[in-house]
């Protein structure tokens, strides 16, 4: 399992690599503090603390969006072989 914590200041957005080339594991997106958007292949969710999303497969890439003027912490993981 690997687990990266982001954060996204109030405004701001931020894209990572949600899933390796060649591969589809299966990933998750908790929301610590904050709200915002989320942005994974062509669907948008809005989330706030204690939202958990299952991303089944993941996909190449998400984007962060927060939409509240305190910080957002995202915490993001993926299964790893």
């Amino acid at each position: 399992l690997e687990l990266v914590e982001l954060t996204v200041p109030p405004g701001a957005k931020r894209k990572i690599a949600a899933a390796e080339p060649g591969r589809s594991a299966e990933a998750f997106v908790y929301i610590v503090s904050g709200t915002g958007h989320l942005l994974a292949d062509d669907e948008t969710r809005t989330l706030g603390p204690g939202d958990l999303a299952g991303l089944s497969p993941s996909p190449a890439t998400l984007e962060f969006a927060n939409a509240g003027s305190n910080p957002l912490v995202v915490l993001f993981g993926r299964a790893r072989d």
